[in-house]
Protein backbone atom coordinates (compact mmCIF):
# COMPACT_ATOMS: atom_id res chain seq x y z
CA UNK A 1 0.00 0.00 0.00
CA UNK A 2 2.84 2.61 0.70
CA UNK A 3 4.93 1.70 -2.83
CA UNK A 4 3.78 4.32 -4.51
CA UNK A 5 3.83 6.56 -1.88
CA UNK A 6 6.67 7.12 -0.14
CA UNK A 7 10.43 6.11 -1.67
CA UNK A 8 12.26 3.01 -1.50
CA UNK A 9 14.24 3.92 1.38
CA UNK A 10 11.84 5.12 3.61
CA UNK A 11 9.66 2.02 2.87
CA UNK A 12 12.49 -0.44 3.40
CA UNK A 13 13.09 1.57 6.68
CA UNK A 14 9.22 1.44 7.70
CA UNK A 15 8.97 -2.62 6.89
CA UNK A 16 11.98 -3.18 9.07
CA UNK A 17 10.85 -1.05 11.99
CA UNK A 18 7.66 -2.82 11.77
CA UNK A 19 9.28 -6.29 11.27
CA UNK A 20 11.41 -5.49 14.23
CA UNK A 21 8.80 -4.05 16.69
CA UNK A 22 6.56 -7.10 15.69
CA UNK A 23 9.11 -9.26 16.63
CA UNK A 24 9.66 -7.63 20.19
CA UNK A 25 5.88 -7.77 20.91
CA UNK A 26 5.85 -12.03 19.68
CA UNK A 27 8.64 -12.59 21.89
CA UNK A 28 7.12 -10.19 25.08
CA UNK A 29 4.02 -12.25 24.43
CA UNK A 30 5.69 -15.62 24.70
CA UNK A 31 8.01 -15.10 27.64
CA UNK A 32 4.72 -13.83 29.22
CA UNK A 33 2.49 -16.43 28.84
CA UNK A 34 5.02 -19.32 28.26
CA UNK A 35 7.63 -18.15 30.75
CA UNK A 36 9.56 -19.46 27.91
CA UNK A 37 12.91 -17.21 27.62
CA UNK A 38 15.20 -19.59 25.98
CA UNK A 39 14.92 -19.41 22.44
CA UNK A 40 15.56 -16.61 20.25
CA UNK A 41 12.19 -15.85 18.95
CA UNK A 42 12.73 -12.40 17.44
CA UNK A 43 15.82 -13.49 15.24
CA UNK A 44 13.27 -16.53 14.27
CA UNK A 45 10.22 -14.29 13.37
CA UNK A 46 12.61 -11.96 11.66
CA UNK A 47 14.11 -14.77 9.41
CA UNK A 48 10.18 -15.67 9.05
CA UNK A 49 9.54 -12.22 7.85
CA UNK A 50 12.81 -12.33 5.29
CA UNK A 51 11.58 -15.54 3.43
CA UNK A 52 8.05 -14.92 2.98
CA UNK A 53 8.95 -11.37 1.91
CA UNK A 54 11.06 -12.89 -1.02
CA UNK A 55 8.15 -15.45 -1.48
CA UNK A 56 5.49 -12.27 -1.56
CA UNK A 57 7.96 -10.32 -4.25
CA UNK A 58 6.63 -13.18 -6.85
CA UNK A 59 3.43 -12.21 -6.62
CA UNK A 60 1.39 -9.13 -8.29
CA UNK A 61 -0.72 -6.85 -6.17
CA UNK A 62 -2.76 -4.62 -7.69
CA UNK A 63 -2.75 -0.95 -6.63
CA UNK A 64 -3.85 -0.68 -2.71
CA UNK A 65 -4.87 -4.70 -2.17
CA UNK A 66 -3.27 -8.22 -2.34
CA UNK A 67 -4.00 -10.29 -5.43
CA UNK A 68 -6.36 -13.26 -4.95
CA UNK A 69 -2.67 -15.60 -5.55
CA UNK A 70 -1.03 -13.22 -2.75
CA UNK A 71 -3.82 -13.84 -0.55
CA UNK A 72 -4.03 -17.63 -1.55
CA UNK A 73 -0.52 -18.62 -0.58
CA UNK A 74 -1.00 -16.37 3.15
CA UNK A 75 -4.15 -18.89 3.59
CA UNK A 76 -1.94 -21.84 2.81
CA UNK A 77 0.60 -20.65 4.81
CA UNK A 78 -1.50 -20.12 7.55
CA UNK A 79 -3.03 -23.32 7.24
CA UNK A 80 0.63 -25.15 7.28
CA UNK A 81 0.79 -24.41 10.91
CA UNK A 82 -3.09 -25.00 11.93
CA UNK A 83 -4.29 -28.38 13.51
CA UNK A 84 -5.24 -31.02 11.35
CA UNK A 85 -8.97 -30.57 11.91
CA UNK A 86 -9.13 -26.78 11.36
CA UNK A 87 -7.16 -27.00 7.87
CA UNK A 88 -10.12 -28.02 5.17
CA UNK A 89 -11.75 -24.45 6.01
CA UNK A 90 -8.61 -21.80 7.20
CA UNK A 91 -7.92 -20.72 3.26
CA UNK A 92 -11.49 -20.09 2.77
CA UNK A 93 -11.58 -18.27 6.16
CA UNK A 94 -8.01 -16.29 5.29
CA UNK A 95 -9.10 -15.02 2.46
CA UNK A 96 -13.01 -14.25 2.66
CA UNK A 97 -13.22 -13.09 5.93
CA UNK A 98 -9.91 -12.44 7.92
CA UNK A 99 -7.95 -10.93 5.21
CA UNK A 100 -10.37 -8.26 3.76
CA UNK A 101 -10.81 -7.09 7.33
CA UNK A 102 -7.43 -7.07 8.29
CA UNK A 103 -6.74 -5.09 4.59
CA UNK A 104 -9.09 -2.34 5.62
CA UNK A 105 -7.63 -1.89 9.03
CA UNK A 106 -4.31 -1.31 7.16
CA UNK A 107 -5.38 0.81 4.53
CA UNK A 108 -7.31 2.95 7.39
CA UNK A 109 -3.63 3.28 8.85
CA UNK A 110 -1.65 3.70 5.61
CA UNK A 111 -4.12 6.45 4.31
CA UNK A 112 -3.55 8.50 7.98
CA UNK A 113 0.14 8.04 8.06
CA UNK A 114 1.05 8.18 4.43
CA UNK A 115 -1.79 10.37 2.73
CA UNK A 116 -2.11 9.28 -1.47
CA UNK A 117 0.11 11.99 -3.16
CA UNK A 118 0.37 12.00 -7.46
CA UNK A 119 3.27 10.02 -8.33
CA UNK A 120 5.32 12.84 -10.00
CA UNK A 121 5.80 14.17 -6.63
CA UNK A 122 7.32 11.50 -5.10
CA UNK A 123 11.34 11.56 -4.69
CA UNK A 124 13.13 9.90 -7.81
Amino acid sequence: MVYRRIADTERQALVQALAKRLAEILEENIHEVMNDHGHPYQADFIDLVNRRGQDYASFDFPPEQPSFAALRYLGNCIRDIMEGRDQPWVIDQIMELEAPEMIATVKQAVDGLFPQTSSASLPA
